[in-house]
């Protein structure tokens, strides 16, 4: 199967992407309408803080599969080694680290509230593994910039002594 080019993997994953995105907006958009509908609600339950930390973290969600729908874009271009997906890169990994930061806090929050830690404390657990994913994730996003970086600079000079 070929990777670059029209009909390609990489042109699959973008469509994969796109899809991915338009739900993912459909889904943050419908639940925050249904926590300002049933605001009162959500105001009594213990988790509301929560809730609305991991809340934000779709924002930086949908901006890394944006930047991702934009390397693959350039993959179906046949523009692998463009200095532009260094940039898509970058905002990636900082994007992961947000989300890391943001289930950091989350964890803190629940694990601060003494009132019904004794007997739910997956949830904290849940929220701490999270963001040691999102973390490696980052990591792994940075190594594979710098990967990057060395393999365009590779092709400029390759370029050059043609």
């Amino acid at each position: 199967m070929k990777i670059l080019g029209k009909k390609s993997l990489s042109s699959a994953i973008e469509k994969g992407l796109v899809v991915l995105l338009i739900l993912g907006i459909f889904i943050t958009i419908s639940v925050g309408m249904w926590i300002i509908l049933d605001w009162e609600k959500w105001m009594g339950f213990f988790l509301t803080k929560t809730i609305f930390i991991a809340y934000l973290s779709s924002l930086p969600v949908l901006i890394m599969v944006v930047e991702f729908i934009k390397i693959f874009q350039n993959l179906k271009n046949e523009k692998a080694f463009d200095k532009q997906n260094l940039k898509f890169l970058k905002v990636s990994y900082i994007a992961s680290f947000t989300i890391c930061a943001i289930y950091l806090i989350n964890t803190f929050i629940l694990l601060l509230d003494t009132k019904w830690i004794d007997t739910f404390i997956v949830y904290p657990m849940l929220m701490a593994i999270i963001a040691i994913v999102f973390f490696f994730f980052g990591i792994g996003l940075i190594v594979l910039t710098e990967i990057y970086k060395k393999a365009i600079q590779f092709k400029e000079e390759n370029e050059l002594t043609i």
